[in-house]
């Protein structure tokens, strides 16, 4: 674990949640880093509210995911409504998906700001408040950077590596002369937080969907708060915002939409707005990354914003770890930009979409919108697609040039074999948290996730389901694996009650026996599947092959 005292590493400008998970996961991997915002203290606004379980996945990673739960609403649907009708109604259901948090949670962003920047507190790193970024320049060996504190001392420091987690205006971003593609809404937003009394399911978002503009409630995590949203057609000026005015619009909005029973009082944080989707040409350039809203931002429907830029920084944490040790290539560094920019450019998409639909104006449009969205809460199929895509557990990097396979095919291991392997996880896939059932009177982890925590690569290296006992591949791997013991956990992965007395193995031992993980992993004849620090696919084979597991190892790792 990375301290304040050791000489920082990195230079992490911005302290929101992405920032925050970034310095928190650099220290959780032994980096020392400094983390500056110009702001005097986390958020006094609510902000980003939607918490999604591949965030919370993050999360347990991160080491907050206790407090996070404690403190959060869990939410389970929506519902829309248009002319006075409820038009959808879809169920938040992440049931069987493989997460053990299948729930979308509700937690203004300032919230989750404390949490994390008491965690990093924990690793003795703590935010440098109202000191900004006022200028940078890198060169081959690293990173000089201007920064000035709140009495306007400008101080020089220089670092190997400096990332931007600094919003949309990211000084960051734009020092570097990265493009910043995309276009504005022309639509305008108001927003209130504010007490509301009225007969809506706490649980749920609801939306009205009217011609003039759309009108949407999130419940908060404090029962009878809510966050009401208007999506107007028309122009929305600061004025507009005025918390007097804001409470008598959204009061009169919701008696139109059928509710004179509503009242709205005591609002705590009023905004008017206009939103943007774009996303950065790059997240590298040299020794300097972007992430969060300084790379990419968009609409806010389906709340994905801060969960993808938290995500943007579990995925380079671990890569800049490696390399700043020594471990691994620089080139690691650019699977960064080719993994997440596509995941961002995803997002931007999906989201755009949505706002168009919502926000359609045509009479004959809307009502075919009205039409297709009855159905879709009759479809569980549908459900269950749509809340995948948001919770971002779908996320996957099969195309990216650190994720590799090599599959023997039916002629070398069998159809049966190869093609229960193939079904198994990809390389480039979320490996799903499988539920682990130890022999009576045998300790051991409950759950796939507890053997993955951690900050090294986990390698699961099956038996395989019919039991051929070859003992050499197996002990070959094992070989391998010894040379990178600090950077490689392998575990046997046992098809019964007991490890296999005719393999010589030094390492941990899952007892499957109840075949759990043999059947997720497509694993009947002997194979391996090497997971990443971030819980993602990396490489797997099947048969074992320690000369190609140590081919790939040379991609990812110096030695």
């Amino acid at each position: 674990m990375a301290t304040k005292t050791d000489t920082p590493e990195v230079l992490v400008v911005g302290a929101g949640p992405v920032g925050l998970t970034m310095a928190c996961e650099l220290a959780r991997h032994g980096v020392p880093c400094r983390i500056v915002d110009e702001n005097p203290g986390p958020t006094d606004q609510s902000r980003a509210l939607g918490v999604q379980a591949r965030t919370l996945e993050v999360f347990e990673d991160v080491g907050v995911v206790d407090e996070v739960l404690a403190e959060a609403r869990k939410l389970h649907g929506f519902a829309a409504f248009a002319d006075g009708r409820r038009i959808a109604h879809v169920t938040y259901d992440l049931e069987g998906l493989e997460t053990p948090y299948p729930f979308l949670l509700i937690l203004p962003q300032g919230r989750t700001e404390h949490i994390l920047a008491e965690r990093l507190s924990s690793h003795g790193i703590e935010v440098e408040r109202g000191t900004k970024l006022q200028a940078m320049t890198q060169d081959g060996p690293g990173v000089s950077a201007t920064l000035v504190d709140a009495e306007g001392k400008a101080s020089e420091v220089r670092v190997p590596w400096l990332i931007g987690c600094d919003g949309a205006r990211s000084v960051v971003r734009k020092a570097l002369g990265l493009s910043f593609e995309g276009a504005e809404y022309e639509e305008s937003f108001l927003l209130a937080d504010v007490k509301l009394d009225w007969d809506r399911p706490e649980d749920e978002i609801t939306a009205f969907l009217a011609p003039e503009g759309q009108f949407i409630a999130f419940p908060f995590h404090e029962p009878g708060r809510w966050r009401l949203v208007l999506v107007s057609f028309g122009p929305v000026e600061a004025a507009d915002a005025e918390p007097s005015k804001v409470v008598a619009l959204f009061q009169a909005k919701l008696h139109e939409q059928g509710h004179a029973e509503a009242v709205v009082s005591d609002p705590t944080w009023t905004s008017a707005f206009r939103i943007h989707r774009r996303v950065a040409g790059q997240f590298r350039e040299g020794r300097c990354f972007v992430a969060g809203d300084a790379a990419h931002i968009h609409s806010p429907a389906g709340g994905q914003g801060m969960n993808t830029g938290i995500q943007d920084a579990y995925n380079l944490a671990w890569k800049l770890a490696l390399v700043i040790r020594g471990d691994s290539p620089d080139a690691l560094l650019d699977s960064y930009s080719a993994e997440r920019r596509p995941v961002a450019l995803g997002v931007i998409h999906g989201t755009d979409l949505a706002t168009r639909i919502v926000a359609l104006r045509n009479p004959v449009a809307r009502a075919v919108r009205d039409r297709l969205a009855s159905l879709v809460g009759e479809f569980d199929f549908v459900a269950r697609r749509l809340s995948k895509v948001l919770s971002e557990l779908d996320v996957e990097y099969r195309r990216s040039p650190i994720v590799l396979e090599d599959a023997g095919g039916p002629l070398r291991v069998g159809v049966a074999d190869a093609h229960a392997f193939h079904a198994g996880p990809r390389p480039g896939d979320r490996v799903p948290d499988v539920p682990l059932e130890p022999p009576d009177g045998t300790d051991g982890p409950l759950r796939l996730f507890e053997v993955l925590r951690g900050t090294k690569h986990v390698l699961l290296v099956f038996e395989g389901a019919h039991g051929v006992e070859a003992p050499g591949p197996f002990e070959a791997v094992r070989d391998l694996v010894r040379e990178h013991a600090g950077r490689i956990e392998a575990h046997l992965v046992a098809r019964g009650d007991v490890a296999p007395p005719w393999i010589a193995w030094e390492g941990p031992v899952l007892l499957d026996h109840l075949g759990e993980l043999h059947r997720h992993f497509g694993a009947r004849g002997p194979c391996l599947y090497l997971v990443r620090p971030d819980g993602y696919l990396g490489y797997r084979a099947m048969p074992l092959d320690a000369g190609k597991l140590a081919d790939y190892l040379r991609r990812v790792f110096v030695g």
